[in-house]
């Protein structure tokens, strides 16, 4: 367990390693494409089996087993190695030293399998692994020393620690007591979400276990974390609204993550498509909470135009006006007209309510004269029901009625 700063070896430049050696790990520096590549490298053994167990020394590229962890050459990181002195259960068949690491308290994994599907398949069969043994090979988090596999009653130990190039050190420690991050042991620090009330839903996952918060009303919860623990932030923000704050966070120190929401700057960033251009978020939102609409109804409705523009529930079919009848009366002529949601229906349509028309009417003596008489216009406005009336005084002995 120890400080470091990596110095790193150019194009591959892996340490010359002795026949003692059982890992070894180096930062290196890719040029071979068309900008270098930096990355830490292990030295360990790959395991295969054929007629019986093999091992290979190999070449490993780290990476961290949960989130990101980026290496920078000339910064000072804490490298930690734990060593498993058997991966088996027992010593029974055999003995495979190897090693965990860490970076900075995360663990890091190879980027390829250290254990063949084959090694993999004969250990289970043997019932050679823990669950947690083999959870931790199937994610590539051991690396097996590069020391030949061992026999029942070998006791390997750790002889000796070994740095090469021009990297630093600082605070070294070879010990059989692990670090507070690997047990505990008080090392928790709290870790706090907070959320606005236009979030409908937030979880987190920390090592592939989600949690969902059922509770929102709080708009907050704290849970404690060890040290530079991945926590993955999720949640759903309510119709109309787009969410911020979500995604990996590290938590290296006691931290608040904020999830926050903010009106959707379209009705299409909310999900409603359909709507013209013109129409902003807050106007589709008044008109949609008025109606119960969500913005996943107006993007599968055909007629959410007309709806919005007409203010009323969803549409099915297309709506239209329609002059119910022409009655002649003291005053002049009564015209009843009514609104309805489907043009094919005129008897039985669901009328709309409290939408304006435009009455045009043309009245002549002849019927020759009619198509160029004077036209009066009038506007009506439905009521409940669905039906506007308008009385007008037209003289002559033809009348065209239009309305829209």
């Amino acid at each position: 367990d120890t400080l470091v700063q990596f110095t790193p070896t150019e194009d591959g430049g892996a340490p010359t390693l002795g026949t003692d050696d059982k890992l070894a790990i180096w930062l290196n520096v890719d040029s071979s494409g068309a900008s270098p590549v930096t990355n830490l490298q292990v030295k360990a053994n790959l395991y295969d089996f054929g007629e019986a167990p093999s091992a290979t020394a190999t070449t490993f590229t780290l990476a961290a087993a949960t989130g990101t962890k980026e290496i920078v050459a000339g910064e000072w990181y804490r490298l930690t190695i734990k060593a498993i002195p058997n991966v088996m259960n027992t010593d029974e068949n055999g003995i495979i030293t190897a090693f965990e690491i860490y970076i900075d308290g995360v663990q890091m994994r190879a980027t390829t399998a250290q254990f063949t599907s084959a090694m993999v398949e004969q250990l289970s069969g043997m019932n050679a692994l823990s669950e947690d043994a083999a959870a931790a090979i199937a994610a590539n988090k051991l690396f097996p020393s590069l020391q030949e596999m061992g026999n029942q009653g070998d006791t390997p130990t750790l002889q000796g620690v070994g740095f090469k190039g021009s990297g630093k050190l600082d605070d070294l420690a070879i010990t059989d007591d692990m670090p507070d991050f690997l047990i505990g042991g008080g090392s928790s620090i709290d870790f706090t979400l907070t959320w606005d009330a236009n979030v409908s839903a937030v979880s987190y996952t920390i090592a592939g276990t989600t949690t969902s918060i059922d509770d929102l009303t709080s708009g907050t919860t704290t849970i404690q974390v060890e040290p530079n623990t991945v926590v993955t932030v999720a949640a759903t923000p309510a119709a109309w609204y787009t969410v911020s704050g979500t995604g990996d966070v590290t938590v290296d120190a006691a931290k608040t993550q904020a999830i926050t929401t903010a009106l959707a700057a379209t009705p299409d960033a909310a999900g409603a498509t359909g709507l013209p251009a013109s129409v902003t978020t807050t106007a589709a939102k008044t008109w949609a909470d008025a109606k119960n609409i969500t913005p996943a109804q107006i993007a599968a409705s055909s007629y959410a135009t007309e709806s919005y523009l007409l203010n009323t529930e969803l549409l099915n079919a297309a709506p239209a006006l329609k002059i119910e009848s022409i009655t002649e009366v003291a005053t002049g002529w009564q015209i009843t007209i009514k609104a309805y949601k489907d043009a094919t229906d005129d008897t039985s349509g669901t009328t709309l309510e409290g939408i304006n028309g435009t009455l045009k009417v043309k009245a002549a003596t002849d019927l020759a004269d009619l198509a160029t008489a004077p036209e009066a216009t009038y506007t009506v406005t439905f009521d409940a029901a669905g039906v506007a009336t308008a009385t007008v005084t037209a003289g002559g002995n033809f009348m065209k009625a239009t309305v829209e």
